[in-house]
């Protein structure tokens, strides 16, 4: 019998940079306003960034909320807009950021009134008072090339549409490839006022970096943030973190950071680091408000952890020295892989593992799987192959032994192998990573098998 699956998460670790100040995510540039890149899931559990719209000519968010009555009756009018635009390389999308609104509200909208538009879910409300979206209804016209602001205000109305500061001749110019427009056009907007609770908190009292800030630091990013970790900059003080307070905006308002981005939706994963709406928020305005160190006592970023055993479990029943990889000062490398022959003269169950990475700085993850000896076939990341049994992976921030539940275990055949496929990353100095695997064996034979399966 074999116990239900587990996903194979794959870690990726990606930094961009980006500068905002003052609860804002619009910086002037000329008579445009500049939008940060942003990122969020819609209805659907799909993901969608301004930076990847910027083949499109422009893109539309339409302000919506399932609780607002003259949202749903502009619904038509919002189609009709979609309908005679889409065609001309425009992209349409909603938004839905009342301080109320649920995945399931946005659904329910969609489903009864055919909305038939992506709505990305901005539970933060980050987003929009970056856009400076004020009301349910109010429609944003961005360039995604250039990252500007075009357009904010709502539907024209009678005579407004044959005006030049209207939406319709901002979307025409922008179809036509003409820049008509000397700068964004701003119209009223009727509709639903829409709040920001969180915003006005914290503008009156701006989050406290000891008591608030840190906390989630130390449960999120420090793991991997550390000296000699393989994050970029270690946060190990406050002045650290606020020098690199642009990029950390950047990164969270994308969507990159924390690593492993999944849907919550969808599944629950207990080693993915989720950011819940209220810790973006105090993180994202405490940088906004500058990021300032506060009147709290000693800075707990500064405290220096108490060492972790080398091995958490104590010594391994067995450890596989993998073969030491010389990483180079710069370039991009490809996938080493590796197969260790095991010298056991009888089968034995796995109870538990351990990743010992030897430079943490340079091992970006790795994959560890049970194989025949001398197995030569070449892993192939989310395939399953039936001569090889996945054992467990190691990703940065992943520090502790892993242990299968009770009366489950990896069956590790005599004759077997451990197969490794190692993924490194280059940071501007050699190294030489000499990573390990500690093996510990289940006294009893387990009573189920444990398995996992790439999905």
């Amino acid at each position: 019998m074999t116990l239900p699956a587990r996903k194979l998460i794959r870690l990726i670790l990606i930094i961009s940079a980006g500068f905002l100040l003052q609860f804002n995510s619009i910086v002037a540039l000329g008579k445009f306003p500049r939008v940060d890149n942003f990122a969020l899931l819609d209805q659907q559990g799909r993901q969608h960034e301004l930076r990847k719209y910027g083949d499109s000519e422009a893109l539309v968010l339409i302000s919506v909320a399932s609780a607002c009555e003259s949202s749903i009756e502009n619904l038509p009018e919002y189609q009709l807009l979609r309908t005679t635009w889409e065609r001309q390389g425009i992209e349409f999308l909603g938004i839905a950021a009342a301080p109320d609104e649920s995945l399931e509200s946005a659904r329910l909208l969609d489903e009864l009134y055919h909305f038939d538009l992506p709505i990305l879910l901005d539970s933060s409300q980050l987003v929009a008072e970056g856009l400076g979206i004020e009301k349910i209804g109010e429609i944003v016209v961005l360039d995604p090339g250039r990252q500007q602001m075009l357009y904010r205000g709502g539907l024209d109305v009678g005579s407004q549409a044959d005006r030049r500061e209207s939406l319709a001749a901002v979307l025409n110019d922008v179809a036509q490839g003409i820049d008509h427009q000397a700068e964004m056009v701003s119209a009223p907007t009727a509709g639903c006022t829409l709040s920001f609770p969180q915003k006005e908190l914290h503008l009156a009292t701006v989050p406290d970096y000891v008591g608030e800030v840190t906390p989630i630091l130390n449960a999120k990013c420090v793991s991997c943030h550390v000296e000699g970790g393989i994050g970029p900059f270690p946060m190990d003080s406050h002045q650290m973190v606020q020098g690199w307070s642009p990029m950390i905006k950047e990164v969270l308002m994308s969507r990159r950071m924390p690593p492993a981005q999944v849907d919550p939706h969808v599944n629950h994963f207990s080693n993915a680091r989720y950011l819940s709406a209220a810790e973006l928020q105090t993180l994202v305005h405490w940088i906004d408000a500058g990021a300032p160190r506060g009147e709290g006592g000693h800075d707990p970023l500064t405290r220096r952890p108490e060492p972790m055993p080398v091995w958490e479990l104590g010594e391994p029943d067995y450890i596989v020295d993998v073969p030491a990889f010389t990483v180079p000062a710069t370039g991009v490398l490809d996938y080493e892989n590796v197969t260790i022959n095991l010298p056991f003269s009888e089968d034995v169950w796995i109870k538990s593992v351990q990743h010992l990475p030897g430079d943490r700085r340079v091992l970006h993850h790795l994959l560890s799987f049970i194989v025949p000896a001398d197995y030569a076939e070449r892993i192939v990341e989310g395939e399953n192959d039936r001569y090889r049994e996945f054992l467990e992976g190691y990703a940065p921030g992943k520090v502790e032994a892993s242990s299968f539940p009770e009366g489950a275990g990896v069956f590790v055949p005599e004759g077997s192998a451990v197969q490794m496929s190692l993924h490194y990353t280059t940071f501007g100095k050699e190294v030489v990573d000499r990573t390990q695997l500690g093996l510990y064996f289940a006294e009893v034979i387990p009573r189920h098998q444990y398995s996992t399966y790439a999905l």
